[in-house]
């Protein structure tokens, strides 16, 4: 997968250089309104982030910068930062086991879930050809490399007794990136922007789709984003966890 993925990427980046871009330094802040659901697992059995730990609807921001230019040869890169932790309170729905402790139905837990992701994306605008016959549409193709730093814990309340498991994890997912953006009218821009990889029993994926309007220098973007992130046995822990909500952000062009 990632060898095909690096020819197609290679074919597309020597088709690119016939054509130079224009000079764009872009920075951005968003709000992501998500929604949290599915199962983590830590040598034990599936623990419902919903039914067990009482997870629920949070905001949290996201930041990006991006650099195009036009020098030959050399990716544009955009950079990403999304924090993530949610703490949550709740009742156990059934019992299960978490690391070393077993955590009975009826049991009252805390627990808390972090996720802060970072994202080193190079990319190249390789299809000179759409650019001069649809001058409203821009085509982005590349390669992210998403790093995870996570941290799961879990507390349990049982006859003035507490006990706690944590666990903490670290994972860089090398994934394919895309976007496409379509300027039907002036101000507006439609925007869809993808990252995907899929390799064993893992399998990652995180789409966004929305609107820009630009004002001069200032825009600002409204639109959805869904994230899954499917885990199998990466130290110890396993997932199938998938975050979705509405996005509002602002941002500066030059």
């Amino acid at each position: 997968m990632l060898r095909k993925a690096f020819v197609l990427l290679s074919m597309l980046f020597v088709l690119g250089l016939t054509k130079a871009n224009a000079l764009v330094i872009e920075g951005g802040a968003a709000v992501w309104m998500k929604d949290l659901s599915g199962w983590v697992e830590y040598k034990g059995n599936h623990v419902d982030v919903e039914d067990d730990l009482g997870t629920d609807s949070l905001k949290s921001p996201y930041y990006w910068v991006r650099f195009e230019h036009p020098i030959p040869f050399f990716p544009n890169v955009k950079l990403e930062y999304t924090p993530f932790e949610m703490d949550s309170s709740g009742t156990v729905d059934e019992t299960f086991k978490f690391g070393d402790f077993t955590y009975k139905a009826n049991t009252k837990v805390d627990s808390s879930i972090q996720a802060d992701q970072f994202d080193v994306i190079l990319y190249y605008n390789p299809l000179p050809w759409i650019a001069e016959k649809l001058t409203s549409v821009k085509v982005s193709v590349g390669i992210d490399a998403k790093y995870v730093d996570g941290d799961i814990w879990i507390k349990g309340h049982e006859n003035e007794i507490e006990y706690k498991e944590d666990k903490d994890f670290q994972v860089v997912i090398p994934m394919l990136y895309g976007r496409v953006e379509v300027n039907p009218l002036n101000l507006l821009y439609l925007e869809a922007e993808g990252k995907y990889i899929a390799y064993g029993g893992n399998q990652f994926y995180d789409v966004y789709v929305g609107t820009r309007f630009q004002w001069k220098l200032l825009f600002a973007i409204a639109g959805y984003r869904y994230e899954a992130l499917q885990i199998d046995d990466i130290s110890d822990v396993s997932s199938n966890v998938k975050l979705k909500g509405w996005v509002v952000g602002l941002g500066v062009q030059f």
